[in-house]
């Protein structure tokens, strides 16, 4: 579930930098913050505390190849290049 409205939310934000709409600026750009800090949370490694010894689990990997993409949305969107966000945008669900 969280896999898939995280991928929702950055299609959303995608639709919205499409659009030609210049007042939800500040509500997106929250919106891409918060899937940024999902996807960086998804594509993170995590230790497994089984019994034995620690183990590291991998993060997700479609998580680890679009979060560049996602940071170069939100860092696009902060300083409101439409153009630049959208690309990062596409790129990123490509990477899905």
């Amino acid at each position: 579930m969280w896999y898939d409205g995280t991928v929702e939310q950055i299609r959303q934000i995608t639709r919205w930098l499409e659009s030609a709409d210049e007042e939800g600026w500040p509500d997106q750009t929250s919106l891409a913050l918060e899937t940024l800090s999902e996807v960086e949370r998804m594509a993170a490694s995590k230790e497994s505390p089984d019994k034995g010894p620690v183990q590291i689990v991998p993060g997700d990997p479609k998580m680890q190849r679009a979060l560049p993409h996602v940071r170069a949305v939100v860092s696009a969107m902060q300083r409101r290049e439409r153009r630049r966000a959208l690309e990062s945008g596409r790129t990123a669900l490509k990477e899905f």
